[in-house]
């Protein structure tokens, strides 16, 4: 698992070309736990390149991804070693974990029409095995998309419409729809056959065909609930238990069964969590108070601000000591 705190903290740049200063937020590090609760602290601003926020586990855990700008930074979580792709930003993972979706955009931030390419590469290497390309469109520059299970399909979320891409066949079919958007890079089926849409609901669409299918209110179960789930935003899809559904909503994760059953709850302020799904037991334990990680990256802000104050004192200290070593020396001559 992998999550981090919501913060407000950000920074500056000067852009020369725009002549403008450019704010980018500061998100906290982020804590990933493992098996038996071993700890790896992680700060993906620290690359180098500035941090958009994304972040993408695998689904074994092995690796996690965060978007810088157009480029994909890749961690070995078992290693701690880190490289860039430069295919593109961070989608999702494939459901087995053997391959990513990217999406490249051409020119920058604000180029109008917006274009491109989403790419689908092996990992860890990067190397690109297929792509479909995104035609010119509209402002702003968001997509979605997810791959199914056995790497052919993929689903392609880009204002209102839905299209259907298959490996060397292109588009198999298109919806406009007004969904809210794709749930979370396990939102296919383990059958192929369905994927789940937030669309006033948890909607199943049928993958061959888009036709909607069942849809889950999941709203209303939750609101029901006793230990009442601080959601916000949408859901994301997180697994299966059989046709029941495991969602992430807001910082508690649910299995919406016809008795929904909080899983896990993190910690407060929690900006976003991510949970290595492949093989995981959805049962639910009795863990105690949400811990937060290493205490050090909890009071980041405090040591910052603590030690540039303690940097200032040191500085008017000095600048004290030489101004009364240079009144006591004695005039030349």
């Amino acid at each position: 698992m992998a999550f981090d705190i919501n913060t407000h903290d950000g920074t500056y740049t000067d852009d020369e070309d725009k002549g403008e200063l450019v704010f980018h937020p500061t998100f906290a590090p982020l804590t990933l736990v493992g098996p038996r609760d071993t700890y790896r602290t992680f700060d993906p601003s620290e690359s180098g390149g500035p941090w958009t926020g994304t972040v993408e586990l695998s689904p074994d855990g092995r690796y996690l991804m965060t978007g810088h700008n157009q480029r994909t930074q890749l961690l070995d979580v078992t290693t701690g070693q880190t490289r860039m792709l430069a295919a593109g930003a961070p989608l999702a993972w494939s459901p087995d974990g053997r391959q990513a979706v990217l999406a490249h955009f051409d020119g920058d931030q604000d180029a109008y029409p917006v274009s491109g390419q989403i790419r689908v590469v092996d990992m860890p290497s990067g190397d690109i095995r297929w792509t479909v390309p995104l035609d010119p469109g509209p402002l702003p520059r968001t997509v979605d998309a997810v791959l199914s299970p056995d790497g052919s399909t993929m689903l392609v979320q880009r204002h209102g419409d839905l299209y259907a891409y298959r490996r060397d066949h292109g588009v198999v079919w298109k919806r406009s729809t007004n969904i809210d958007g794709l749930v979370g890079q396990v939102s296919w089926k383990p059958d192929g056959r369905s994927v789940a849409l937030a669309d006033h609901g948890l909607c199943m669409l049928a993958t061959d065909s888009g036709e909607q299918g069942k849809c889950v209110q999941w709203k209303p179960q939750l609101l029901g609930m006793r230990a009442g789930v601080q959601f916000y935003g949408g859901p994301e899809v997180l697994g299966w238990d059989g046709d029941d559904l495991i969602i992430n909503a807001g910082r508690d994760v649910v299995h919406l069964s016809e008795t929904p059953e909080i899983l896990l709850r993190t910690p407060r302020d929690t900006r976003q969590v991510r949970i290595a799904t492949s093989g995981v037991r959805w049962t639910a334990r009795q863990p105690g108070p949400p811990d937060l990680g290493p205490a050090i990256h909890r009071y980041r802000p405090i040591i910052r601000i603590g030690g540039l104050t303690a940097i200032g004192i040191i500085a008017v200290i000095v600048a004290i000591r030489l101004r009364r070593h240079i009144r006591r020396r004695p005039p030349a001559g």
